[in-house]
């Protein structure tokens, strides 16, 4: 046998190789997908039923079956489905995918209250694939409210024992900063709006700030905190030195702006509260 067959017989031992693992892999993702739509199907009981899976640290709906393929469902810091499941007084379940068991539970802590619940971002119907978002607005449930946040607002969600949305946007209409997917990381946080939905946990850490000094605060008729504003001077690289905290809506906020007078800013308060709460349905 000549060299040049030697070669030949090693690619071709070496392809046959690779083709039988990819049938292997192929097959193995098949029976996976097929075991979670079995398990979806017996938890929900004929009832209306959606899937939402791991994506780059949150959830997004499933869309389609690549999205219950293993590594897809297990992806980034959330490793596991949940499929929310909807009864006849329309009242939702939420149900978490359990690799060891291979089935969908209902015993992980939380999940029998929805206020601890990460956002949801499928709506319960005759098909496990039912995103509410579309091509240019996110939409999710969270906390008993429905939203609709532009995508060019480049928001980030996460829901459960932290209730946070994260927006970009430039004051004084709080529209989106459309250059924001192309700054850095500290560029990015410097223009980052924060939406916290928990207000006792917020008011926590506001008190703990407001003890130290050079804090502007402000309270309401109960002495409980209502603003809470940091300046300091401004440079070239931090015009906006200012950083704004407040509470409204049941919501708290946390945005920068300019040094500026008190009337100013709170006609900003008012804003970006007006503009969160479009984002509510």
């Amino acid at each position: 046998m000549t060299s040049k067959q030697k070669r030949l017989r090693w690619v071709g031992s070496g392809l046959a190789v690779l083709l039988a693992f990819g049938i292997a892999v192929g097959g193995l993702c098949l029976w996976s997908v097929q075991r979670v739509v079995a398990a979806a199907a017996e938890a929900s009981a004929g009832r209306p039923s959606c899937l939402q899976v791991a994506s780059a640290g949150e959830w997004k709906a499933a869309e389609g079956w690549v999205d219950l393929v293993p590594f897809r469902m297990r992806g980034g810091a959330i490793p596991h489905a949940l499929l929310v499941v909807s009864d006849d007084d329309q009242q939702q379940k939420l149900y978490n995918w359990s690799y060891w068991q291979g089935r969908f539970v209902g015993d992980l802590p939380g999940t029998s209250d929805p206020m601890r619940w990460p956002a949801i971002y499928c709506r319960p119907g005759d098909t496990l694939f039912a995103p509410m978002s579309d091509a240019n607005t996110i939409v999710f449930d969270l906390r008993r409210q429905h939203w609709r946040i532009a995508r060019a607002y480049l928001p980030t969600i996460s829901g459960g024992n932290q209730d946070d949305i994260f927006i970009f946007a430039r004051e004084p209409e709080f529209v989106p900063v459309t250059e924001a997917a192309s700054l850095g990381r500290a560029e990015r946080f410097y223009w980052s709006v924060h939406i916290e939905l928990d207000v006792a946990d917020a008011r926590r850490w506001m008190e703990e700030v407001a003890a130290n000094s050079g804090q502007i605060v402000y309270r309401d008729k109960e002495g409980k905190i209502e603003s809470l504003v940091s300046c300091y001077p401004v440079t070239a690289r931090n015009p906006r030195s200012c950083q704004n905290r407040f509470i409204r809506n049941g919501m708290a906020y946390d945005f920068r702006h300019a040094p500026m007078e008190e009337v100013d800013w709170r006609r900003l308060q008012d804003n970006l509260a007006a503009r969160v709460l479009s984002f509510v349905q």
